[in-house]
């Protein structure tokens, strides 16, 4: 495996190896905390919108026994992920630059409404976020988990 590498950095012409003093090194690692983090963001915000539509499901007038029961399982098995994700989130949020806001489940559980996800208006704007945060595409945002959540 070893062979395989070193054969490989010979065929592309590296002859220097990065340290950890390395400007190279530095971006390389700043890039990979970013990425890791816009990852983790995502995750949450993903998990949180399934759980907004699942409480939406759930208000609906009509809807059965069964059905309520199956939502209310969905709704504890988003909640386990969330935590996941949040710890997740937790972990990579003091490493960014500037540091992010570490958040409380509490604080996540509480979303009513997509406008009120406060993480999409403010974390990395020019790679996630974009449309959603916007103040203008707030209101659209509420009218389709509205419109969702009709019969």
């Amino acid at each position: 495996e070893m062979n395989a590498v070193l054969d490989l950095e010979r065929r592309i012409g590296v002859t220097q190896h990065w340290t950890p003093a390395d400007p190279e090194y530095q971006e390389a690692l700043k890039y990979l905390h970013n990425h890791r983090f816009i990852h983790a963001v995502q995750r949450l915000e993903g998990l949180i919108v399934q759980r907004l539509f699942e409480l939406a499901k759930a208000n609906l007038a009509g809807t059965g026994y069964k059905m309520c029961q199956q939502i209310s399982n969905a709704i504890t098995h988003h909640s386990t992920a969330i935590r996941n994700a949040l710890e997740r989130y937790n972990q990579l949020a003091p490493l960014q630059t500037p540091p992010q806001a570490v958040l409380k489940f509490s604080k996540v559980a509480s979303y009513a409404w997509l406008g009120e996800f406060e993480l999409l208006k403010h974390l990395q704007a020019r790679n996630i976020g974009k449309t959603l945060g916007l103040q203008s595409n707030q209101g659209d945002c509420r009218q389709v988990l509205q419109d969702h959540s009709r019969p």
